[in-house]
């Protein structure tokens, strides 16, 4: 059948799925073409083709294609850089997360063209980067500021473009840059689109910032007061920024948006919250019972939130969660011991205190894990402890020096095998030795004769 016989609502979903869908995740480096010239070529085709690349670009403005989906798991991932990390850190993590092509940017001159062109301003899915080519790895990035505030100003221009309110807009994933007023336009995009599903941010400055004032995205940006129904139920919510704080005082309105999570990451540089980080986590992760995706991590490892030595929590039914990643200053028993998650597989885990600190969980706590990566103070052995795991219980790597030493400043990942014996009993673990010359044949049925009592013709 020749294009020009194709229906027209089919040949929309070729295009669409042609041009939107996200290219599957790659190791190698991709010179791929952009959406705009791959949506140029194909409208040249012929003329419906072109027609449906017209519905095309008034539906989706897309800038840029990602490497792959957001990667949120709890195994093999990188640990978010922390304030003071070397620039191979930063560059190691975002290459991770990013694909091999980090740094590079999409230029923005070209960007500010094609939405002046299309004018997608009821556009079901935007994907932009309004990054600054550079600023990533700047040396300083005060000095590089003053140097470059023309680049400033055309991302803050594409911003203001896609910043009115668009109740059909569903996918919004948005590459940044750490600049304060910046983020204030972010918080009218999440404010004025009321339909969004599905949001993806990604910064990837560096956590110290020379000097620059910090940029601050607030939780309440994610509804309006007396409009709490219009907003759609979220169900991705990736927040990778590790310059960037999160104010979470008022969180009601985004938590009434996470019934429906599936995957919720939030590694940041800090949470400003009026308790501990490990409260807040538990608070979040009570409003999400369908999430099966998590990363919690920040940047900074100071302590923030007043204590609490009294918590007032319950335990948090998380049927469907299969990735757990944690990385917050403080992490313990306190917290794992209320989350309820039957089919959990892969744990990531890193804190500046022990683990242990507050007790272990109770054997198996986590039933079908796998793969636990941990990174805290104290040993080897301690930690898979905390963790609920017997010895024996779990393989790993470390040399007979590590699992010996006190303390090991360094992650340590180890593969779990299912343990569904109960654990022995004293009084067998304690049974005498028998006597030489029961031990033959099966030692066990030695033992039970050793055990057995007398009988009467005895």
């Amino acid at each position: 059948m020749a294009s020009s016989q194709v229906p027209g609502e089919l040949l929309c979903k070729i295009v669409d799925h042609s041009l939107g869908d996200t290219p599957t995740r790659t190791r190698s480096r991709t010179a791929s073409a952009s959406p705009l010239s791959c949506a140029t070529e194909l409208a040249t085709v012929n003329e419906p083709f072109r027609a449906a690349v017209d519905s095309h670009k008034l539906r989706y403005f897309h800038t840029f294609y990602p490497n792959g989906e957001p990667l949120v798991l709890g195994a093999l991932n990188e640990w978010v850089p922390r304030t003071h990390s070397t620039l191979l850190q930063h560059s190691d993590y975002w290459s991770h997360h990013l694909g091999p092509d980090w740094p590079a940017c999409t230029p923005l001159e070209p960007q500010l063209s094609q939405f002046d062109e299309q004018r997608p301003h009821a556009a079901h899915s935007v994907k932009v980067d309004v990054r600054l080519p550079g600023f990533s790895r700047a040396r300083n990035c005060t000095t590089w500021t003053v140097s470059n505030f023309g680049t400033w100003m055309q991302s803050g221009a594409m911003l203001c473009r896609i910043s009115p309110p668009n109740p059909r807009l569903r996918v919004l994933h948005l590459r940044i840059s750490a600049q304060a007023e910046m983020y204030i336009m972010v918080e009218t995009i999440l404010t004025g689109c009321t339909g969004l599903t599905d949001i993806v941010i990604e910064d990837d400055s560096h956590p110290e910032l020379d000097g620059l004032p910090r940029p601050i995205l607030d939780f309440s940006s994610f509804g309006k007061s007396g409009h709490e129904e219009d907003y759609a139920q979220l169900n991705r919510l990736v927040i990778r920024a590790p310059s960037l704080r999160i104010n979470a005082v008022e969180n009601d309105f985004l938590f009434k948006r996470l019934k429906q999570a599936e995957t919720l990451c939030l590694a940041v540089h800090d949470f400003i919250v009026s308790s501990p980080t490990w409260m807040f986590v538990h608070s979040l992760l009570s409003q999400a019972p369908e999430v099966k995706h998590v990363e919690v991590s920040t940047s900074d490892t100071a302590l923030h939130g007043a204590h609490r030595e009294v918590f007032d929590s319950h335990p948090i039914s998380l049927p469907h969660l299969l990735h757990l990643s944690l990385d917050i200053p403080q992490l313990d028993k306190r917290l794992l011991e209320r989350l309820s998650a039957p089919i959990l597989k892969y744990v990531q885990l890193r804190s500046c205190s022990a683990l242990g600190a507050y007790g272990d969980l109770p054997d198996n706590h986590f039933p079908a894990l796998f793969c636990a990566t941990l990174w805290c103070p104290g040993g080897s052995s301690d930690r898979f402890k905390a963790l609920g795991l017997r010895r024996r219980q779990y393989i790993h790597n470390l040399s007979r020096e590590q699992r010996q030493a006190p303390d090991v400043n360094e992650p340590i990942l180890a593969y779990i095998y299912r343990d569904d014996s109960p654990p022995l009993r004293p009084d067998l673990a304690t049974v005498e030795r028998p006597y030489k010359r029961l031990r033959v044949g099966n030692p066990y049925s030695a033992l039970r004769q050793v055990s057995s009592p007398p009988t009467a013709s005895s």
